[in-house]
């Protein structure tokens, strides 16, 4: 049987015979909630001797309970709109005297009709009703269960620093990484930043900003309930460490007993004050501070460091050579 439901089956036979024969019967079948259902299809059964008369009925179904919903989410208050539908099917019976009603959670009135509304609904989960009747006929129900999903939490923040911190400042070679709370693959998540959109694919994000500036960014999202939201707005700062700067002298040539100082001359441009250099010989670290003395022939190159802790390494592309000569004029092996 296609219906839902458990049936009690009523047997009719009509002119059963003693012997054991095949029999036509038509088996009506009755839904505990009191709708009647009659199969089209013929049943075959063997008929035994002791049974031996029966009288043949006809039953019929009234209606067919059919209860559908519709679900809309308040963004902004945070609650959801439930709609219930009443699409009864009605069989043989003038509609006038069916009679209808809702019931469940959050109706405290009698609600009948075609349809009705709940509003200001909190997430969980409700449990409706739609009741047929009519008289002298018995009652027919169906339930529907309605989940509404929790709002998501979309106050997310930068890897590796208080969920609380608004700004955070990075490097411009650092690979940001932003963290979705309590991310929910059901959802749809999008970064919205330097005018750009784009869809979050898992709970973590990783970003790099080449340029030195200050970087908005919001996350929005979407549930598949119609919920949509935009988070606070935060913004990863990026200095340009792109300050101006070069070396000098720019080249050296020398002897044990002359040696030469090397000084980092820092020019405007840029948003940063270097608090930090390191000195290099090669991939080598030699020393720090402001200026410094080599003792051995190379390639000498700062690393200057602001004080956000960043690193600007472009000085290795015009690095200082030096020259350390014995006193006897024989060029140091380098």
């Amino acid at each position: 049987m296609s219906r839902k439901g458990v049936y009690r089956v009523k047997n009719h036979f009509a002119n059963s015979s003693t012997e054991n024969t095949l029999q036509t019967l038509t088996v009506s079948l009755q839904n505990p909630n009191g709708c009647f259902y009659s199969p089209s299809d013929t049943k075959i059964i063997t008929v035994y001797p002791d049974i031996q008369t029966a009288q043949k009925t006809v039953s019929e179904k009234y209606y067919l309970p059919r209860l559908d919903s519709v679900v809309q989410c308040d963004s902004e208050a945070k609650t959801y709109t439930v709609t219930l539908y009443n699409n009864t099917e009605l069989f043989g019976i003038n509609p006038n005297e069916a009679t209808f009603r809702f019931s469940g959670q959050g109706i405290t009135e009698t609600a009948g009709g075609l349809q009705h509304t709940l509003t200001g609904l909190a997430p969980g989960t409700y449990t409706y009703t739609l009741t047929c009747s009519a008289p002298d006929m018995p009652a027919a129900s169906v339930e529907q269960s309605i989940t509404l999903a929790p709002f998501p939490e979309i106050a997310f923040h930068f890897e590796d620093k208080a969920p609380d911190v608004s700004d955070g400042i990075f490097c411009t070679s650092d690979v940001i990484t932003f963290v979705i709370p309590d991310y929910d693959p059901a959802n749809t998540y999008s970064w919205l930043h330097s005018g750009t959109q784009y869809y979050a694919s898992g709970p973590t994000t990783q970003i790099s900003f080449q340029l030195g500036e200050l970087y908005p960014i919001m996350l929005s999202v979407k549930t598949p309930q119609g919920y949509e939201t935009e988070s606070d707005l935060k913004a990863a700062f990026v200095p340009d460490s792109h300050t101006q700067a070069y070396l000098v002298p720019g080249h050296i040539d020398t002897t044990e007993d002359k040696l030469h100082e090397i000084n980092i001359i820092q020019t405007t441009g840029g948003s940063v004050f270097y608090d930090k250099v390191i000195w290099m010989r090669g991939n080598e670290q030699v020393g720090t501070g402001r200026s410094f003395t080599p003792s051995k022939s190379g390639r000498y190159w700062a690393v200057l460091v602001d004080s956000n802790g960043c690193k600007d390494n472009r000085l290795v592309m015009n690095p200082v050579n030096v020259i350390i000569r014995k006193s006897d004029k024989k060029t140091e092996e380098y």
